[in-house]
């Protein structure tokens, strides 16, 4: 994962370097070897994530509930 961060990082296309953090300018798709909830949170982060503590809904629900359940 690290590696296809970096070379999205790179790719003017894809993100742009606001200073302390990069935004991505288009959807991306994780590659499917990392498609999983800690291969999107690995792939934000820039390190190892597990998933189930990576992502909290603005209610402070975790990984899997409800709200997970209804983005897929």
């Amino acid at each position: 994962m690290k590696e296809f961060r970096e070379q999205v990082m790179a790719n003017k296309k894809l993100s742009q370097d606001n200073g302390d953090i990069f935004v991505l300018l288009q959807d991306i798709v994780i590659p499917e070897s990392s498609c999983s909830p800690s291969g999107a949170a690995s792939f934000c982060t820039g390190t190892s994530m597990q998933g189930t503590e990576a992502w909290v809904a603005d209610d402070q629900q975790r990984y899997p509930s409800e709200w997970w359940k209804g983005s897929l």
